[in-house]
């Protein structure tokens, strides 16, 4: 999970992109609490290049990606969930 984040914020910085879709909506969150509020506060450190990162996820892992969202607000990365790309691809659109 780690270097699936780095590669995101390493495509960010080479194409000039501070705003993020990710698409999740076929990956399996194998993570646990602990899991996932370690790798939200590792990805908080992102913060200063990457302006919005939406995320498109699979509505079974709700709990788990809603935690994600909270912990990396908290920590100063904008992230929002969608459980649709129009959604998240309009999110995006408004910060231009």
């Amino acid at each position: 999970m780690i270097n699936y984040l780095n590669n995101i914020a390493q495509k960010a910085l080479e194409y000039q992109s501070r705003l993020i879709l990710c698409d999740e909506r076929e990956l399996e969150y194998r993570l646990t609490t602990i899991d996932t509020f370690q790798i939200a506060s590792y990805a908080s450190k992102f913060s200063k290049y990457l302006v919005k990162i939406a995320i498109v996820f699979n509505e079974k892992f709700y709990d788990d990606i809603k935690f994600y969202q909270t912990v990396t607000n908290n920590r100063g990365l904008q992230v929002q969930v969608f459980n649709n790309v129009q959604d998240a691809e309009k999110w995006l659109k408004l910060s231009l």
